[in-house]
C-alpha cells in the first residue's frame, strides 16, 4: 500500500446534498490532506431517497447526527490504487474506525455493481478499444492524404 492509497486528513466541508448545474442530485465531503492539497469525496448522483441512506451511512461511520457536523473530523481516504490523482473510493473516521466505501454502499441499491478493480478494467479495455477505431480512423486519413492533397503552392507558388 503506498501514502497514495491511505492518506490521513480533516474532512473540511460537508454540506447537505445539492442539486448541481445539471438538475442532478450529489453529495459531496472535502478533505485536506495532512501532507498538503485537498480531495472531493462523493460527487455520485443521488435520488431524493438514496441521498437520505447515504447521509445516514457516512454520519453513522463518523458517529454524529448530521452531515454538517462532518466537518473537522479525522479520516483516512481510501484509493483502491496507486494513483496520483485517484478517486476516493472511502473514508475511515480515525474517532471510530468505521468505514465509509461508496461501492459498498452502491451494492446496497444496486446488487449488480461490479467491484472497483472490475469497473477499472472494464475502463481501461473500452479505452483500448476506443484507441484501436482511433488508430484505424487515422490509418485511413494517412491514406487519402495524397489522393485528396492539392498543393497550391506548386501551383500559385
Amino acid at each position: 500500500m503506498s501514502k497514495q492509497q491511505k492518506e490521513l486528513g480533516t474532512i473540511i466541508s460537508a454540506e447537505p446534498s445539492a442539486i448541481e448545474d445539471h438538475g442532478c442530485l450529489v453529495q459531496w465531503v472535502q478533505i485536506e490532506y495532512d501532507e498538503g492539497g485537498s480531495q472531493g469525496f462523493g460527487g455520485i448522483i443521488l435520488s431524493p431517497e438514496q441521498a437520505k441512506d447515504y447521509v445516514k451511512e457516512l454520519c453513522k461511520t463518523f458517529n454524529v447526527k448530521s452531515i454538517k457536523k462532518l466537518k473537522g473530523k479525522r479520516a483516512y481516504a481510501l484509493r483502491s490504487f496507486d494513483e496520483f490523482d485517484g478517486t476516493i473510493e472511502g473514508l475511515v473516521s480515525i474517532e471510530t474506525g468505521k468505514a465509509f466505501l461508496i461501492n459498498v454502499w452502491r451494492k446496497k441499491h444496486y446488487p449488480e455493481t461490479k467491484s472497483v478493480l472490475e469497473q477499472k478494467k472494464e475502463i481501461i479495455k473500452a479505452r483500448i478499444e476506443s484507441a484501436k477505431r482511433n488508430i484505424f480512423s487515422w490509418e485511413e486519413d494517412l491514406n487519402r492524404l495524397d489522393r485528396s492533397y492539392i498543393d497550391w503552392e506548386n501551383i500559385y507558388g
